[in-house]
């Protein structure tokens, strides 16, 4: 529906009927994908950048376990403030991989083998 409501802006208030590209970063640009099979010939381009056409299990997973979370938080403030506190915790694990968390690990441990730990050389 909101699609709708925008190309009729577009097109019967603002008297654009075509335009050169359609840009969109993350959620605008899968909002680009949408735009580019729900009105084909619209645009010439399209740049959809860090977007898909299509969420995988686990972005599914990610964005219903936020949407759960915020969905249940009464509307006391308290309750509100730890779903949000619960959500940006949600977020900050899709944030950084497996192997980011474990860099440090392997860091030491490299740093341990040279002997290079407690000294003012670089490693």
């Amino acid at each position: 529906m909101w699609l709708m409501q925008h190309i009729l802006l577009l097109t019967k208030n603002l008297d654009i009927n075509h335009v050169k590209s359609i840009i969109g970063i993350s959620m605008g640009a899968m909002q680009t994908f949408e735009w580019l099979t729900a009105y084909p010939g619209f645009a010439d381009k399209a740049i959809a950048i860090e977007g898909t056409p299509k969420q995988s299990s686990y972005d599914l997973v990610f964005w219903k376990t936020q949407a759960a979370i915020i969905n249940n938080a009464t509307e006391n403030k308290n309750a509100i403030d730890l779903a949000m506190r619960m959500v940006s915790n949600v977020g900050l694990s899709n944030t950084y991989s497996p192997s980011s968390i474990t860099r440090p690990k392997r860091w030491i441990l490299s740093c341990l083998q040279a002997k290079k730990c407690f000294t003012n050389e670089p490693i």
